[in-house]
């Protein structure tokens, strides 16, 4: 559109409307061309009035609504049910199968003590392949809360109550950068949460296999 042109538009009850700029769509054929030039929230059902004025020849002006992002929340909502399903069955399974497995005695508390070694292992894993598999930390998480009285007295329970956490913390920290993340500082949150995950992963682990407990 030609420089110094104005936007006026008007909602269905008279109030003014705000008019933003916007280049995210255009389309073109054998006969005509569409390029999107402006944006704004239609929030009440009905007629609204579009005014375009400055000095330059007519042009056809179309207005519509943006199909683009009720697309992108639908499939947005189907992969988040997915995932959660998904989470939730492998949570169900978890728990039940830990639950069928008999508890270890006091006779057998040597052996199973490396058994236990290995479930934290196990765990680290978990977290480790919930940076590409989001649900894998809630298995993670599942198996602590079930194996922790086990290690009670332990020096792997100080590895259990690092690892639970460390989920509950990324949790909190995941859902405050995701709602700031209209604004900057909620994508600096999210990276700075990774990170902070991350090391998390890689000290417990370290630790683990050196046979130190975790001091948080």
């Amino acid at each position: 559109m030609p420089g110094a042109v104005r936007y006026r538009v008007e909602a269905p009850d008279g109030r003014p409307v705000e008019v933003q700029p916007y280049r995210g769509m255009s389309s073109e054929d054998s006969q005509a061309k569409s390029v999107s030039v402006a944006r704004f929230e239609a929030a009440l059902a009905g007629t609204y009035t579009v005014a375009v004025e400055g000095a330059f020849e007519p042009r056809v002006i179309a207005v519509g609504p943006n199909r683009f992002w009720p697309i992108l929340k639908l499939v947005g909502f189907v992969i988040a049910l997915l995932a959660v399903s998904i989470g939730g069955a492998i949570a169900v399974g978890l728990y039940g199968f830990l639950r069928s497995v008999p508890q270890a005695s006091a006779a057998a508390h040597a052996g199973s003590e490396e058994s236990l070694r290995k479930l934290v292992a196990l765990v680290y894993g978990l977290q480790a392949a919930s940076l590409i598999v989001g649900i894998t930390l809630i298995a993670g998480v599942i198996i602590n809360y079930l194996r922790r009285e086990q290690a009670a007295g332990t020096w792997l329970e100080s590895h259990f109550t690092w690892q639970i956490r460390t989920f509950w913390w990324s949790l909190v920290w995941c859902v405050v950068g995701i709602g700031t993340l209209v604004f900057v500082i909620g994508l600096f949150i999210l990276l700075a949460s990774a990170v902070w995950f991350v090391y998390r992963i890689v000290k417990g682990w370290t630790e683990l296999n050196e046979g130190r407990p975790m001091y948080s």
